[in-house]
């Protein structure tokens, strides 16, 4: 008694209408594109842009073409995205000269 059973015209059909033809999904980011400082400044970008309610995790993945879990290599959640964005936008201030009493008016 074989195991295989009898092919019909319903249950044997050629492989390539089994198999789904999709062509291979390509991530426009590469590994080394995506980083801590990249992922900080397209959220800084799309801040100036869109302002600051359009920032979330879901929207910067789509900016680099990969899925909102890869960014949670590089930043934790939001919160911690938000706080770098922060400290980006400080290390990029300039303190005012230094105030001296002997300033002539």
């Amino acid at each position: 008694m074989p195991y295989r059973k009898r092919c019909t015209t319903y249950s044997c059909q050629p492989l390539s209408c089994i198999v789904l033809i999709v062509t291979p999904r390509t991530a426009t980011a590469t590994k080394s594109d995506l980083s801590r400082a990249a992922i900080v400044e397209r959220a800084l970008s799309v801040m100036d842009a869109e302002g600051p309610d359009a920032v979330t995790i879901r929207r910067i993945a789509q900016e680099f073409g990969v899925t909102p879990m890869a960014l949670y290599w590089h930043v934790a959640n939001k919160d911690e995205l938000l706080a770098a964005m922060g400290d980006a936008l400080l290390a990029e201030a300039v303190p005012p000269p230094a105030w001296s009493s002997r300033a002539s008016w």
